[in-house]
């Protein structure tokens, strides 16, 4: 016990000292960042962070990109003509914010996947002109790229075969493919009706500015103010790790790795000007997750080489996607159903309405409902059709619409064979299905005509007597 003991102790010491060696060397890294900062008349300030914190292995684990092998060359373009002001944010245009929120890619190298992902869901907004989009709703999965790449948290990536992959294969929403470390091995299905969740690009440009010029930086303003944010790739030293507040210029330590972030607006102080940066080491770095850096010479290559996104078919972008009813599906007048949807990527209170003409004329079921995915219609109009159709829209303006795949039934007591009305033909339908062995009615309750929760000869009778006789009209 005490052999025990004594080795306890031993190694909690060692821990200790391990750990008191890390923190010193921590401390004195920070001093002499500071002490560069000051000597170099550079305007941000540095501080112990989160990310400092970690151990250098665990550091390098947050890099991961490269900028693309294949040469490219310089790109020279006339600007569009958009008046550039001395200061824009994505963050807080005509009011609204257009970015989406500070993500933390944690111990995964696939920074890659967040800087594209940060682009794209901000298209989306820009697109579709709704910056409102619930940032539940509006939160791509980084990991679906980490895992059906197959690149995964460790062999890193560039932002050109990023978005090539995105163009080709979509990225769901979060709630559909979410984060699991370490990234499954595998493309999984890991939520139904994924191919309804996935949005594509349809297209997307690269600029190559090299050596950083005046105008350069008014094309990397210019395709930001026209497209929205922008994917940048920077070289990271150890200094970036202990950003606290102002504008990062590289002014201490080695250089550690490749590392994407997004660009979304820029800015001036005093003389100098600066960009303003989104970073995937979540909201305790940096700016509550943001960062500002130094344009043109910031030492890191930020402004050397920028992706962004120039379209999105908006038709492709499931706003809302009705799930049930069905193609097919028979519901019985004055029953209750149960209406689905899905929305990933829309906000707001929903208007459903139907038709049974195919969608010719629709009538009101709720005028405005909430965005949470189901809707009890307490009970189905007398109004059968076997060309019913569900309509569901944004109760504030009527679109984007959306109708429910392939047409419905809606089936009266007696319409046995479904197509919209209670006749001669019922009365045959019935009779094979009872003595021949027929098909079964479309909805058995609609052949239980004498509504004594059996379906037999009596109702033949019933049935004959309602047609031809005058007699009792079903009603259960």
């Amino acid at each position: 016990m005490k052999k025990r003991t004594i080795i306890g102790i031993m190694f909690f010491f060692i821990l200790f000292a391990f750990l008191a060696n890390t923190w010193a060397g921590s401390d004195q890294d920070l001093e002499q960042i500071k002490k560069a900062i000051k000597e170099k008349g550079a305007k941000w300030e540095a501080k112990e962070t989160s990310i400092s914190r970690l151990s250098p292995d665990e550091r390098k684990k947050l890099l991961g990109s490269f900028r693309p092998e294949s040469p490219i060359m310089e790109v020279t373009e006339s600007l569009s003509g958009v008046q550039l002001p001395d200061s824009f944010d994505w963050r807080d245009y005509n009011g609204y914010d257009w970015t989406t929120s500070i993500k933390n890619q944690t111990s995964c190298g696939n920074c890659w996947a967040y800087a594209a992902c940060g682009i794209l869901e901000a298209k989306v907004k820009i697109v579709l002109n709704e910056p409102g989009i619930h940032t539940t709703s509006m939160d791509l999965s980084e990991m679906f790229l980490t895992s059906c790449s197959g690149r995964g948290c460790d062999l890193g990536w560039d932002q050109t075969s990023t978005l090539n992959f995105i163009k080709s294969n979509g990225v769901p929403d979060q709630a559909c493919f979410p984060s699991s470390y370490p990234p499954l091995p595998y493309c999984a299905d890991t939520c139904d009706s994924k191919y309804l969740r996935t949005i594509y690009l349809q297209d997307w440009e690269r600029r190559f500015l090299g050596t950083v010029d005046s105008n350069d930086i008014n094309t990397i303003k210019d395709k930001m103010m026209n497209y929205g944010p922008v994917s940048v790739h920077l070289d990271v030293y150890s200094d970036f790790y202990n950003y606290g507040e102002g504008i990062y210029e590289h002014t201490y330590g080695d250089y550690e790795a490749g590392h994407a972030v997004s660009l979304v607006g820029w800015g001036v102080s005093g003389v100098d000007s600066f960009w303003i940066g989104k970073n995937s080491w979540g909201s305790d770095w940096g700016l509550d997750g943001w960062f500002k850096i130094r344009m043109a010479r910031s030492g890191v290559g930020i402004d050397q080489d920028i992706w962004y996104i120039t379209s999105v078919d908006s038709a492709s972008i499931p706003r809302i996607s009705v799930t049930s009813p069905v193609d097919g599906d028979k519901w019985m007048v004055e029953t209750s159903h149960t209406l689905k949807w899905l929305s990933p990527y829309f906000s707001g209170d929903v208007k459903i309405e139907y038709s049974t003409d195919g969608g010719s004329n629709w009538d009101i079921i709720t005028g405005s409902t909430l965005d949470d995915g189901s809707y009890s219609w307490m009970s189905i109009p007398d109004a059968p059709t076997s060309n019913g159709k569900i309509k569901m829209s944004d109760a504030s303006d009527g679109i984007p619409w959306v109708l429910s795949e392939g047409a419905f039934y809606i089936i009266t007591l007696g319409d046995v064979n479904a197509d919209g009305g209670v006749g001669i033909a019922d009365v045959v339908y019935l009779v094979n299905y009872i003595w021949r062995s027929g098909p079964e009615p479309y909805i058995m309750e609609a052949a239980d005509v004498n509504c004594n929760w059996f379906v037999n000869e009596a109702d033949v009778v019933f049935l004959v007597n309602y047609l031809f006789r005058s007699g009792p009209e079903p009603d259960c």
